[in-house]
C-alpha cells in the first residue's frame, strides 16, 4: 500500500484524511501539531550519524558536496 500510495501515486496520509472527508482546517491543524512534535524531537535529539565527520572531511576537496533534504528549511 505504501509504495503503491506514495511513491506511485504520489499521494500520503492527507490524501488519505480528505478520502475520509476530514475538513480542510483539521487537517491544517493536524499538520501544523505534526510539525511541532516534530521540531521538538529536532531539537532534543542529535541526528548526526556516527563516523560521518570523517567521511566528510576525506572527500572534502576532492568533490563537490550538497545538502539535499525534502525537508522544510526550519527543520533543516
Amino acid at each position: 500500500m505504501y509504495i503503491d500510495l506514495l511513491l506511485v501515486q504520489g499521494k500520503g496520509a492527507w490524501h488519505l484524511a480528505e478520502e475520509k472527508e476530514i475538513t480542510p482546517t483539521i487537517i491544517v491543524e493536524l499538520r501544523d501539531e505534526r510539525n511541532a512534535q516534530y521540531i521538538k524531537l529536532l531539537k532534543s535529539q542529535s541526528r548526526v550519524i556516527d563516523g560521518m565527520e570523517k567521511v566528510l572531511n576525506t572527500l572534502y576537496g576532492k568533490y563537490l558536496m550538497v545538502v539535499v533534504t525534502s525537508s522544510k528549511h526550519e527543520h533543516f
